[in-house]
């Protein structure tokens, strides 16, 4: 680069000198003195093409100009800027008087051009891996070789080791010659030295707050203690920078609006001890006096007031203000989402009067806007799912008012397809200048979502049941080989080889009938049971569903229509003596709300269902034995509520739910099929019968107690129960592969009927399981479970049990 201007400023000087000897011989007034180029030549290219060169360079024969000229610096700067070259001169070989008064002129071209790369070695990395560094210092074999390009390459390699906490690595980059004069090998050699660790955060000036607490403010920058298994004490330069900024944060939640952090500094001791003291400016405690509003037409002033969620004499919590005046809030009640769900983009901005010492005196000014509608809404990158399957989900239409809350109710209703890609599902605005239209697109990227699912569940006198099948999730009955058309069809066959137990089922469902929210579908199965007793069963299903906008559009109802054809050729003890023909005919009505966020990793929302299921057949003449005749009734409800936040996702969600069910006989001949009754225990897949799960105890093992023993290994069933749920879980990972981890508390219990339930009479267990959701195969998730009760009413405590299963969930 000195090179570089060394030879622009030599080539000025001496055409300015050229340029004063020709005015000098010219007498009279001074007249500009003109030069032509008579020829070009290029000295020291190797590799360069000449003509190429002197093409690149812009200066041409015959070219006509005055001195001093900027074409000249202009050549000199279009070769530099091709990159291939480590000085670049443009000299005067020989000068020529020409007929019609001006100067003719031969240059010369002189170029150092830049080595080429012929291969790279790095030697003494051990915490950051090869293909990083290479992929840092962004050099292919036969590139040229730029010193300014080594240097930035050289900062990016330092920045790896400063992330990875060796802030003290040496990084020496060496051009070793080769026989090759237009090559040099690169060797990248790295002393990484020690990893820092951060042993002491120290503050000065802090006497309202207390040190420990400003340390826990501070998310990525912590202490390395024995005792802190969760904490590494590595140190990053930006994520210190954003630590700093949340101290401040802190503060100013706290009524703090002047503090700030006047200096710090980081130094080390030791080998590898890093040191980190930060001296603060606190200021004094501000408390809210005044709140007023002007601009406001579309709420009014105590609406807006409302929502900031203050009042006179409060703490003035600046970070809770600025979160509820521009938001978003977790419920989305701040005042920029009270203006966003109603079309207006508006502008906010507060103004703040420090009064009386320790008051603030707060005006908010609201400029409005014009009220805004959504223009074109679009869709883009679904390669397989049709527009109309995704744009039927939505619920931003072109000409509605625009509205945040529609537009996140519409990535909701996306997510749930579990279609697309959830971390590249997001929306995009254009907002148009000067009008009042918004486009949205909604950018989305699809996933496998067929299925290939495997459920598999042990106990120990039942053995290994299990089931495999193929669900088509996006499928397309008038397309069936390239599907996206949002139905779903499935095949599954599930099977016991221990208990002799298998069932395969067909069934199809059109979500969304006639392009309007309400699904039709139907099942078909055949089951055959060979343990404890033998029984045959052929059964269809019908069912209809609608989606509700009273009381929301979160509600929807479901009904089904049943018909079960059983052959009972042994009852085994059991069915005792009902030996022979039994059929059922049902209706089932289940009215729900979901509200949750995802179906893979739920992290807010709930689901609530209420479920009615009749089974009747008055006449008799139908089958030869008693037909079922029984009502059951059951209520669930999940909550999910996010617990700890980092990097814009929720990572740790605590699940609670409750589930509770009650059944008897109904009609002059009451009679409630054995195997209908209510058993719990284990994962929930015991063969041949209705089973609740609950880990941490064996497969339907769970019954009433005290009932009459059989021959069956399965608990006496009863006609209620309870089944009550906590579980934290923890993401590790949602694309590519979800992958979180668990701990639970489980209770539950059945009764005889209602009337024994008690609802501390319980079985408990505790465990922790983990769960992996597979493309094409579903959900695998194995769970380690503790009973703390026998699972009679007397004898040992369960103890631990293991569970595990493919493609279903708890």
């Amino acid at each position: 680069m000195r090179s570089f201007f060394f030879s622009l400023v030599l080539v000025s000087v001496a055409l300015s000198v050229f340029h004063e000897i020709a005015l000098a011989q010219t007498p009279g007034a001074p007249q500009e003195q003109q030069y032509v180029v008579l020829g070009i030549s290029v000295i020291g290219n190797r590799t360069g093409d000449q003509q190429t060169i002197i093409t690149q360079s812009g200066i041409y024969n015959g070219e006509h100009f005055p001195l001093p000229s900027d074409a000249i610096r202009a050549s000199i700067q279009q070769l530099w800027n091709m990159g291939m070259f480590g000085d670049v001169n443009i000299l005067v070989d020989k000068q020529l008087p020409q007929t019609d008064g001006s100067i003719g002129l031969f240059l010369s071209i002189h170029i150092k051009e830049l080595p080429r790369l012929g291969t790279d070695t790095i030697t003494g990395n051990k915490e950051v891996k090869t293909a990083d560094i290479e992929k840092a210092m962004s050099f292919r074999m036969g590139d040229f070789i730029r010193p300014w390009q080594l240097e930035a390459g050289r900062t990016r390699v330092k920045a790896l080791y400063e992330k990875a906490g060796y802030h003290f690595a040496r990084i020496n980059i060496q051009q070793v010659p080769t026989s090759d004069s237009n090559k040099v090998n690169l060797v990248l050699s790295v002393d990484e030295g020690r990893e820092m660790v951060v042993r002491h955060i120290d503050f000065e000036g802090n006497t309202h707050a207390a040190t420990g607490d400003l340390r826990s403010a501070m998310d990525d920058t912590k202490e390395k203690k024995w005792w802190n298994i969760f904490s590494s004490g590595d140190f990053d330069q930006i994520k210190y920078e954003d630590d700093k900024k949340k101290i401040v944060d802190y503060y100013h939640s706290k009524g703090y609006r002047d503090a700030q952090i006047l200096s710090d500094s980081v130094w080390t001791t030791g080998e590898n001890d890093l040191n980190i003291s930060i001296h603060v400016y606190e200021g004094d405690e501000y408390y809210v006096r005044n709140i007023a509003v002007v601009g406001a037409e579309v709420f009014t002033p105590d609406e807006i007031r409302t929502h900031l969620g203050f009042h006179k004499g409060d703490i003035y919590d600046l970070v809770r203000m600025e979160t509820n005046l521009h938001g978003p809030t977790p419920d989305f009640s701040d005042v920029g989402s009270l203006y966003y769900d109603r079309g207006y983009l508006a502008n906010l901005t507060k103004e703040e009067t420090v009064v009386s010492g320790d008051s603030v005196d707060i005006l908010v000014r609201v400029s409005e806007g014009k009220e805004h509608y959504f223009r074109y809404v679009d869709v883009k990158g679904n390669t397989k799912t049709k527009d109309y399957v995704i744009r039927r989900e939505l619920f931003t239409r072109p000409g509605d008012a625009f509205s945040r809350a529609a537009i996140i109710r519409s990535m909701r209703q996306l997510s749930q397809l579990n279609y697309f890609n959830q971390e590249k599902l997001q929306p995009e605005f254009n907002i148009q200048p000067d009008a009042t239209d918004v486009d949205v697109t909604y950018n989305v990227e699809e996933k496998s979502s067929d299925t290939f699912n495997a459920s598999v569940g042990y106990g120990g006198t039942l053995g290994f049941t299990g089931s495999v099948g193929v669900s088509f999730n996006n499928f397309d009955i008038t397309d069936p080989l390239h599907g996206g058309g949002g139905e779903v069809m499935a095949i599954s066959l599930e099977y016991s080889p221990q208990t002799d137990y298998r069932t395969i089922s067909l069934s199809f469902s059109e979500p969304w009938l006639n392009q309007r929210p309400t699904s039709l579908g139907f099942q078909i199965y055949d089951t055959h049971t060979a343990y404890i007793y033998i029984a045959d069963r052929l059964g269809a299903t019908l069912s209809l569903g609608r989606r509700f906008r009273w009381p929301d559009d979160f509600f929807r109802i479901d009904w089904s229509l049943a018909a079960i054809h059983s052959n009972i050729i042994n009852g085994g003890g059991v069915y005792n003596a009902a030996v022979g023909i039994h059929d059922e005919l049902s209706v089932q009505q289940v009215i729900s709300r979901s509200s949750e966020d995802s179906p893979v990793f739920p992290t807010t929302g709930s689901q609530f269902s209420l479920l009615t299921h009749i089974a009747y057949l008055p006449v008799t003449s139908i089958a030869p034995n008693q037909p079922a005749n029984y009502y059951r009734n059951g209520f669930t409800m999940k909550f999910f509520t996010p617990m700890w936040r980092f990097g814009g996702q929720n990572k740790l969600v605590l699940m609670m739910s409750a589930d509770i069910g009650q059944m008897g006989g109904i009609g002059g001949t009451p009679y409630i099929p054995p195997t209908e009754l209510y058993v719990m225990g284990g994962s929930g897949l015991a063969s041949g019968i209705y089973t609740i799960p609950l880990r941490g105890y064996p497969d339907a093992r769970v019954g009433v107690q005290g009932a009459n023993a059989s021959i069956s290994p399965y608990a006496p069933g009863g006609d209620a129960y309870g089944h009550f749920l906590s579980e934290l879980r923890f993401i590790v990972s949602l694309e590519p592969i979800p992958i979180y981890l668990l701990t639970f508390a489980e209770a539950g219990n059945v009764w005889a009927d209602w009337s024994h339930a008690d609802l501390f009479d319980v079985k408990r267990s505790l465990g922790v399981g983990a769960r992996v959701q597979v493309p094409a195969v579903g959900l695998i998730g194995i769970d380690f479970g503790y009973g703390f009760d026998p699972v009679g009413a007397l004898g040992l405590p369960s103890g631990w049990q293991t569970h595990f299963q493919f493609g279903k969930g708890f």
